[in-house]
């Protein structure tokens, strides 16, 4: 399902599109200019949620600003750069009937366009360092106003190498100007996990009076994504120690001192900290207690939500990243029973035909048992039943194992 749909259709002048009189010069003199109308469809307001609420029903993703780039392919040389947002003049009409832009370079033979780009960290010297830019995870999980919702600001982008004579618009001045055709469907980057409903089920023998829970949040996750090819930049951030051990990896909370280049899980302060959600020492006491953020142990309703950028699908985890539950004050029955550890960590996703997607929501309800209550970094394996629906934005079922 196109979420967006970006319609460029070359056209000179025609009375019924808005049009954008801005006159450049083409570099090379010796023949036709070209008159672009850029329309883009599949917008809609801004809805106003909170990052952290009921899980998304919505699947229309926001737009609030645009990059439009208009480009040589030989040599990525940029002729002209056009840059909307939502309160712009031409706004209307460029989600409507359409903007005409005038007087083109003939040497323009590719357009690019990126949505949500204020921010984002992208080079803009020519279309190949705007496509070789690294979009940071960090900067997929802010919060922008009004909306303050994750989802909302999520950078899109599209490239279209292949513009074609226009067999769709009239021609009115065919003797002074070339029109072409291009259709571009801005795509995401990201994969988003909505996380609730986190329950302790006692399956097998209850092994404890309580617990708290204290956080959560990713491991084994892509910190950095092309944004030309979408393709993440291995290897992963997880908790097992790398080889050379150089490389960075996710420490246990309360590290001190971390080593640079390092990072402890939980840090709020760290450039990792996007990937954590302090929970607050909800406690669990039976084996009925549901947890949702902002509704208590009760059923139904909030979700934490992470933005996450898909990849490494030949992995077990089949390109998503793992998830993990931080708890304290874990009690055991047995008072004679010793508990060094109180972490739930998630290690795979065992649904044989799925695979992460960009564009996709997975909404996932946490159901794990007493014996999944384990030491940082784990090794056995053990399977516990977690049930997932996915939005397009869509939305799937999953089910991971966890260790």
């Amino acid at each position: 399902m196109k979420l967006f749909s970006y319609l460029l259709v070359a056209c000179a002048g025609l009375s019924l599109f808005a049009c954008n009189t801005e006159d450049e010069v083409p570099a090379v003199d010796t023949g036709k200019t070209k008159s672009v109308v850029l329309k883009i469809e599949g917008v809609t307001p801004m809805p106003t949620t909170k990052a952290i609420d009921a899980a998304t029903t919505n699947t229309t993703m926001t737009l609030k600003d645009v990059k439009i780039v208009f480009y040589n392919q030989s040599d990525n040389k940029i002729y002209r750069i056009v840059e909307l947002e939502s309160g712009d003049a031409d706004w209307a009409s460029i989600t409507g009937s359409g903007v005409v832009y005038h007087n083109l370079s003939q040497l323009v033979d590719a357009v690019l366009i990126v949505g949500n780009y204020k921010g984002k960290a992208i080079t803009w010297t020519d279309a190949g360092t705007i496509k070789s830019s690294k979009l940071d995870a960090s900067g997929e999980n802010t919060e922008p106003a009004p909306s303050n919702d994750s989802k909302d600001y999520v950078t899109l982008f599209d490239d279209d190498k292949t513009l074609t004579i226009s067999t769709t618009t009239p021609d009115p001045d065919p003797e002074h100007a070339v029109l072409l055709d291009a259709v571009l469907t801005l795509k995401p980057l990201v994969a988003r996990f909505e996380i609730g409903n986190i329950q302790c089920s006692n399956l097998n023998e209850a092994l404890y009076a309580s617990f708290r829970l204290e956080g959560i949040g990713l491991i084994d996750f892509n910190r950095k994504v092309d944004l030309g090819t979408g393709i993440a930049e291995l290897p992963r951030l997880g908790i097992t120690v790398p080889t050379p051990s150089t490389a960075p990896y996710i420490l246990p909370p309360l590290t001190s001192p971390v080593p640079s280049g390092q990072y402890a899980f939980g840090d709020e302060l760290s450039a990792i900290a996007w990937s954590y959600e302090p929970i607050g020492n909800i406690v669990m006491d039976d084996s009925t207690d549901i947890y949702n953020p902002d509704l208590g142990a009760v059923t139904g309703g909030g979700k934490y939500a992470f933005n996450f950028f898909p990849g490494n699908p030949a992995g077990t985890t089949r390109g998503f990243p793992n998830i993990k539950l931080i708890l304290n004050n874990v009690t055991p029955l047995d008072p004679l029973v010793t508990v060094p550890f109180n972490n739930v960590t998630t290690i795979s996703f065992a649904e044989t035909t799925l695979t992460a997607t960009a564009g996709h929501i997975y909404q996932i309800n946490l159901i794990f048992k007493e014996v999944n209550i384990g030491p940082w970094d784990p090794t056995a394996v053990i399977c516990v039943n977690v049930v997932v629906t996915v939005q397009p934005w869509t939305i799937h079922q999953l089910n991971p194992t966890y260790y």
